[in-house]
């Protein structure tokens, strides 16, 4: 749905649908345990802040009640971001068409967003809402403010990543986030150079930065995402490991031996 030129510069990787499945369920699982309620409970507000075609949003959808779906979509506690027309094209049909057999209704998934996730944080870092051209319609304008003001507190994804590169000096630039940047500064590199990294360059790949951006969208609640593990393994990811630590009160890592730059682990 991307040519090899764009999938290279915003980092899009397939994610196997029975890993998307095991994180969902134990998303699931995890909001059971610590809150006491289901993802198609009222008040559980979902984001997939880097959609592709939907298969996230769509497996959570295909584990909810149909009653409890209707009403949670009417509530507007399921959104999904997407920053490529054709897959977010893609993602509104495949959703609507989970929806659709779920409930046996035809129901438009209208908290699916044409955006960059990256950009709509800028803006609720700075406190603002983003200045859209006039040409831009008034619905969409109106879903953009909601998403800012939603009590967002469950994030499933599988973050964009530098394909094939993990240091952003090298071949095609990352876009660059301002605040985002700063905030990465303020924990992750900190950490890290503390601990005697003197190299944080990996830091500002886009995975990490989709890390930095969820653990700060949610005041309280769950995250479950695909990366690789460069931040596990590697000397710069000391700083994200020690983050993760004191920011959150559980962290659980299941690591598959993969790596978008070795092709995975033997051993």
């Amino acid at each position: 749905m991307a040519f090899k030129e764009t999938t290279d510069e915003v980092g899009i990787a397939y994610t196997p649908v029975p890993l998307v499945s095991f994180i969902v369920k134990f998303v699931n699982y995890l909001t059971q345990k610590h809150f006491g309620k289901t993802l198609d409970d009222e008040g559980v507000v979902i984001l997939e802040p880097f959609a592709g075609m939907g298969t996230f949003i769509s497996l959570a959808i295909e584990n909810m009640d149909p009653q409890k779906l209707e009403e949670k979509l009417q509530r507007k506690e399921i959104w999904a971001n997407e920053i490529l027309l054709l897959p977010y094209m893609a993602m509104v049909k495949n959703v609507e068409s989970t929806i659709a057999r779920k409930t046996g209704k035809h129901l438009p998934f209208e908290t699916a967003l044409w955006t960059d996730s990256f950009s709509l944080m800028e803006k609720l870092y700075e406190k603002q809402s983003p200045k859209l051209p006039m040409i831009i319609p008034e619905k969409f304008k109106e879903l953009i403010d909601a998403q800012l003001k939603a009590k967002v507190n469950v994030i499933i994804s599988n973050p964009p990543w530098r394909a094939g590169r993990e240091n952003e000096n090298v071949g095609r630039q990352n876009v660059r986030y301002r605040n985002l940047r700063m905030r990465i500064e303020q924990t992750y590199a900190k950490y890290s150079k503390q601990l005697g990294t003197t190299n944080v360059n990996s830091l500002y790949d886009t995975y990490i930065q989709a890390l930095r951006m969820a653990s700060d969208r949610i005041e309280e609640g769950v995250i479950g995402f695909v990366l690789n593990n460069g931040w596990l393994k590697g000397l710069a990811g000391r700083g994200v490991r020690k983050a993760l630590s004191e920011e959150f009160a559980e962290v659980y890592v299941y690591d598959l031996k993969g790596d978008a730059r070795t092709r995975g682990d033997r051993e």
